[in-house]
């Protein structure tokens, strides 16, 4: 069966694509020094191909982690960004092509980034919910964040419901052969 009428399988394609384009171009800026970062990449941070009157993703948010990842207090999450350029981005390319190809040797793999991201995630969104972070937030601030954070939290942690179960089910159907053989 094609992609494209595979529904849930075509939304997680979509995902891995927004998210492979959005870690490439936004999160390796907290982790490499701006000078290796192209011009037109910084400018997506800051707003500038879109409009003059769009407000930058750094002074909407007040992100408090993306633009202080070398701060001691953020190592956290500094090897959080670590992690998804070592182990998911290469996830993401795998998931395109899983999905793409209708793979299921790859559904492991795609529950264990899920949890990853999911508990990534939910620790950044407990720092600006429950940390000292959270005073210099405003109720504007607090909202875009939770706007651009809680879709990569819930996005991954389905996935991880979605394709554990998917592999227990197949395991399952293996195991049944087994025993009819």
């Amino acid at each position: 069966m094609t992609l494209y009428r595979r529904y849930v399988d075509l939304l997680y394609f979509l995902y891995f694509a927004m998210h492979l384009f959005a870690s490439v171009c936004i999160d390796i800026q907290a982790l490499v020094p701006a000078y290796y970062v192209p011009q037109l990449f910084r400018d997506i941070l800051q707003g500038a191909p879109f409009s003059t009157t769009h407000a930058d993703y750094l002074v909407k948010s007040a992100d408090p982690l993306l633009p202080n990842a070398w701060l001691p207090q953020y190592t956290w999450f500094r090897i959080s960004l670590l992690s998804e350029f070592v182990f998911q981005l290469p996830v993401f390319a795998i998931g395109l092509y899983a999905m793409w190809n209708n793979e299921k040797r790859w559904y492991p793999l795609l529950a264990t980034y899920g949890a990853i991201g999911c508990f990534t995630t939910m620790q950044c969104i407990a720092t600006v919910l429950l940390g000292e972070e959270r005073a210099a937030l405003t109720p504007a601030n607090l909202r875009f964040l939770l706007q651009n954070y809680v879709p990569f939290m819930l996005i991954p942690g389905v996935i991880a419901v979605d394709f554990t179960l998917r592999s227990m089910r197949l395991l399952s159907v293996h195991k049944k052969q087994e025993k009819g053989q």
